[in-house]
């Protein structure tokens, strides 16, 4: 099969294509902003995965998971899951009763992104980690 693939054509081709790729004109400004769009929702995607998989860790309280989420929040600022990890390293920290961190952690998070039931817990438990760390005004 290897014979066949290498033989006829393709001897001909892949230089072709190669030499094609080494002359080609550099991409215009406007081709270059197209493609630097495309990059930046892949890298999105890409963060939002690397999210998903961090509130799973999260979520099975995995121990020392405090710099991952510090290393997570400032590599990808502009997550569309930074709200969501936010909450749940919130959720994280108020269980383990480090009521700052979480008070700290529930301030980042926008409470906009979450589902109902989410915000329901984020005032109710934000409120605590106030009332706890001595902030009444802010309760």
């Amino acid at each position: 099969m290897t014979k066949r693939i290498l033989s006829g054509r393709g001897k001909i081709f892949f230089p072709a294509v190669l030499s094609l790729l080494l002359t080609a004109a550099p991409l215009s400004t406007e081709a270059s902003a197209v493609a630097q769009t495309r990059l930046g929702s892949e890298k999105g995607e890409d963060a939002r995965t690397l999210g998903r998989k961090l509130i799973r860790k999260i979520d099975l309280n995995y121990p020392n998971v405090h710099g991952e989420v510090e290393e997570y929040l400032n590599r990808y600022p502009e997550s569309p899951v930074k709200d969501l990890v936010n909450f749940k390293y919130a959720l994280y920290n108020f269980n383990n009763e480090d009521y700052a961190a979480a008070g700290a952690a529930f301030a980042a998070a926008d409470p906009r992104s979450l589902t109902s039931a989410q915000k329901d817990e984020y005032l109710f438990k934000k409120g605590y980690c106030h009332l706890r760390s001595g902030e009444n005004g802010e309760a």
